[in-house]
This record gives C-alpha cells, structure tokens and sequence, in this order.
C-alpha cells in the first residue's frame, strides 16, 4: 500500500514505515505532492503544482496565468511568486500573497485577508449594516484602529503590523470564492442546552457560522455588539488561534474582550508563512448545491487530545440551512 503524504516539507525526505519496513517517499516517481506541499499537475508539465486558482510552474518559478488581485500590486509582475520574497511570503492559493513587506521599510508587514458574510439563517438581517459593524469589530480588534501591534517579534526579528481586511456580502454561494473566508449567519438548533454564539469548522480553515440572532434585535444590533464581537473572535480560530484567559483578550470564551496580543498576531503570520492558513475548502457540494463546510476538526490545544473530525450540524439547524441555500441560488 503506497500512503501519500502531505509533506509540509516536501523538499525533505521522510518516510513511513509499514510492518517493518521503511518506504522514503523519493524511492516513488509518482508521489503526487511536492514544492508547498501543493499536489502536482502533470497533465499539464511535469514541473507544474496546482494552487487552486492558479498553475504554478516550478521550471520557471512563475504562475501560468495573472494574479486576478494584481491591481494591488501594480509595482509587479502578475506572475511572480509570493512577490519574489520566497522567504518571507507565501502564496496560499496562487491567488494573492497573505502577508507583505513595505519595500521602504522592511519593519512593516501587512495582513490581508479576504472573504464573504452570507445570511443562510432564514431570518431577515440587514446585511449592511452587519458587515459595517463586523469590519470595524475586525480592524478595531486586528489592527491599527485599536491597540495597534507594534513591537511584534517574528523569527527574531520585530515588526509593526497592520491589517488589510476586505470582506463583503453574498447573495448566494455561487458568490463565495474559493479562496475566501466564509462568515455565515445561520440559525442555530434549538434543542441545545446551550446555544453558542459561533463555531468555527477548522483552525486555520475558512468558515466560521454565527448566531444570526445577534444581529438582528434592538439591543444586540445597538448596544450589545454580541454579534461583531463573536464574528471577529471566530475569525481568530479561522486563523489558528485557541482560547485564552485574560478579560481583555478578545479570544477568550465570553462577552467582553476585544484586543488581540502580539504573539498571537505573530502566531498568525507564522501559520501564514508555514502554510497553516487556509486550510480546506470553504464549501462542500450536496445535491447539485452549494452549501457552507458543515465538517468540522478539533484543536489539540482545546481539547488535550489528538485532534477529531465533528459536524457542526450538531449546532446548525441543517434544515434551515438548506432551504436557504436553495431559495438564494435563485437569486440573481
């Protein structure tokens, strides 16, 4: 039995030794994951590494096709890698580079993040107004806006970062793209004992499903600020980060909380530059539809244990979601 492995790092041999017997991963010319741990695509060249959104072409060091964010990097060319710093960035899909450093002065980084907020709980929420108060949760609570992180040591080195957050809404999920965070208010079931206010699939994953409740009454909407609060927090797990203690810790388990510290924000980019972000798909196909990620993995640092797949179909009121997610397919 030949086992492929996601190596993270597939420029190492490693091997796996079955009954007795030790099988290095180079001895097999049809190992399929290689450069980034990305799988590779022979149908097109045997040099070349699927990303996602784009073809990588490792004989090269080059993509096959333009960056579709390559606006924001006019100073480049749209088919480099990681923006020809290899050492300090990574691209996670070929599609945009999660962390940059400014050219005049390399003590700056900036943390990009992209991604959608979709209403699939059934319910009326005033979708704008809930990506104002989210967005400002986020920034207020990530970056500059806040507590500002200047000071953040990384690799020995320290830094000040600043946060580039763009989310928007969806209609439907056909407007969810493949490389984006997924934010989705959805209706929690109602036979719980206790109803959580969000639940994130995957640390390091990309979707996160929130209470849509909180954003809708009079005091959650206008005095409570349940709902930003628990969006920007779910998001923390989204980008790997556990639980913690501390009142004013925006990752700890409650209502109040909203600043993050500077070793989580270092934390971050790590999982950035090792490839621990973004990890899975933010859909899953059902049906000829497409629906939110409902497979859920444990955190060892939560739990103590090996991490364990659960369905957060434990918390979300599955049918509600599917009715929602067929009435907004015919959405134009």
């Amino acid at each position: 039995i030949l086992f492929h492995l996601k190596d993270p790092t597939p420029n190492i041999g490693s091997s796996l030794e079955v009954t007795g017997i030790a099988l290095n991963k180079s001895d097999f010319g049809d190992y399929r994951y290689g450069f980034n741990g990305k799988e590779k695509d022979t149908d097109i060249n045997f040099g070349a590494y699927d990303f996602g959104a784009r073809i990588y072409d490792s004989r090269i060091a080059k993509f096959l096709s333009t960056d579709r964010f390559e606006s924001k990097f006019p100073y480049q060319s749209p088919y480099v890698f990681a923006s020809n710093t290899p050492i300090q960035a990574i691209d996670i899909n070929g599609d945009s580079v999660w962390v940059t450093q400014s050219k005049k002065d390399p003590t700056k980084l900036t943390l990009h993040i992209t991604g959608k907020i979709i209403n699939l709980s059934g319910k009326e929420v005033n979708m704008n107004r809930a990506l104002s108060n989210i967005m400002s949760s986020i920034r207020n609570s990530y970056g500059k806006n806040g507590f500002g992180h200047e000071g953040v040591k990384i690799g020995g080195q320290t830094f000040d970062v600043s946060i580039d957050a763009n989310f928007s809404v969806a209609k439907k999920m056909d407007d969810v793209k493949d490389s984006d965070h997924l934010l989705v208010l959805a209706t929690f079931r109602d036979d719980l004992k206790k109803v959580p206010r969000g639940i994130t699939n995957e640390y390091g994953g990309k979707v996160a499903y929130l209470d849509a409740d909180r954003f809708r009454g009079v005091l959650d909407v206008y005095f409570l600020s349940y709902g930003e609060r628990t969006a920007a927090h779910e998001l923390g797990h989204t980008l790997g980060l556990p639980h913690r203690s501390g009142w004013w810790n925006l990752m700890k388990q409650g209502e109040h909380g909203h600043r993050v510290s500077n070793k989580e924000i270092a934390k971050v980019i790590d999982r950035f530059r090792s490839g621990m972000q973004n990890l899975g798909k933010n859909y899953e196909k059902v049906g000829g539809y497409k629906y939110p990620r409902l497979d859920g993995i444990t955190h060892p640092e939560e739990n103590g244990m090996l991490p364990e797949r659960y369905d957060l179909g434990r918390i979300v009121n599955r049918k509600v979601l599917h009715k929602a997610v067929v009435n907004s397919s015919k959405k134009k």
